[in-house]
């Protein structure tokens, strides 16, 4: 959920440019975003829960998506700021993770559950936030990498396969495994904005990878208690790399052919992690249960998107008041120079 990647450079292979921002990147990142509230929507109020079909197709590739939407934004960020060569640019790259990324986690978990509170008490746990946790260490990782590749021989093909390779054993032996899964999203991200696959790719690629997401993301089963089955990761896999490339083309595509719906998810897509650090105090919809009585599974969808998008509408509301205060935009939601995340 990190922001979009501000460029000064002309954009190419189908890049649009809304105020220094990669437009289809932003509507992705909204449209991705909308998935997550409408999967704590069904989370929070279905009598099914995490059993739901339509939870079960959401979370097979929503928030992988979100890893390769940072690593195709870091590749655009280092053609633009060029790569980590010295140890005081990866400390630098670090911290401003950690200030953007981080900080918010930790201030939701201990600072925010004491606005118009009652009492006076902290929660034991460093930060309540997985995904931002995730998402700060895949980009350590990736830092120290780039780092470390930067200073080698040209010739340091010998390295990525060492490192490919670790990665493949520790992922094999069971370690972490989904964070690695999602480590490996952000690399692939960062290979499809590096390598210009987007116009490499034929677009019957596009086309077929679509159509295989359609017809496998209905098996997906997210597991039977809420951290789900580690075994979801076999299929997760295939999903998440499908819809990651099928809809960063559909949405390229969308952004040349329909503005005003581009517009719109690229306006959300920029206050991304506003709203996910927001959005779980607002799920809670009582009423909400009847739907899944009383509706059709595609009437329910259009239900939860509406819901989802009023929430992520008031998210940003909150965001802007409290970005508004000197430093608590920062603190809050590692928004220190101005301008959305």
């Amino acid at each position: 959920m990190e922001g979009s990647v501000k460029l000064n450079c002309p954009i190419k292979g189908g890049q649009s440019k809304s105020e220094g921002r990669v437009r289809y990147l932003d509507s992705f990142r909204g449209f991705a975003i909308i998935l997550v509230v409408m999967g704590h929507l069904i989370q929070s109020n279905y009598a099914s829960g995490i059993h739901n079909h339509i939870f079960n197709v959401i979370y097979g590739f929503h928030m992988s998506m979100f890893f390769f939407i940072s690593g195709f934004s870091r590749s655009l960020e280092e053609s633009r700021k060029g790569m980590i060569s010295t140890a005081g640019d990866l400390m630098r790259y670090i911290w401003s993770k950690f200030l953007t990324i981080l900080l918010p986690s930790v201030s939701w978990t201990l600072i925010v559950p004491l606005f118009f509170s009652d009492e006076l008490s902290w929660d034991s746990r460093i930060s309540a936030f997985w995904f931002l946790n995730v998402l700060f260490a895949v980009s350590v990782i990736w830092g120290i990498f780039s780092f470390i590749d930067g200073r080698l021989p040209k010739g340091r093909i010998w390295f990525r396969i060492s490192a490919l390779l670790a990665v493949a054993v520790v992922f094999v032996v069971g370690f972490k495994r989904i964070p690695l899964f999602y480590l490996m999203m952000f690399v692939l991200g960062y290979v499809f904005s590096s390598q210009d696959l987007m116009t490499k790719i034929p677009r019957a690629v596009f086309s077929a990878a679509f159509l295989l997401l359609c017809l496998i993301a209905g098996y997906y089963v997210y597991g039977y208690n809420p951290y789900g089955s580690p075994d979801r990761i076999w299929l997760m896999m295939p999903i998440s790399v499908l819809a990651s490339f099928a809809l960063i083309y559909f949405f390229r595509i969308a952004d040349e052919r329909w503005e005003y719906f581009s517009r719109f998810l690229s306006f959300v897509g920029k206050y991304t992690l506003g709203i996910y650090l927001c959005h779980f105090m607002l799920v809670d919809i009582g009423f909400l249960a009847q739907a899944e009585v009383c509706m059709g599974v595609w009437l329910q969808v259009f239900v939860l998107s509406v819901l989802a998008i009023l929430i992520a509408l008031c998210c940003i509301g909150i965001q802007k008041v409290f970005s508004a205060f000197p430093y608590l935009g920062g603190i809050l939601y590692g928004k220190w120079q101005g301008g959305g995340r």
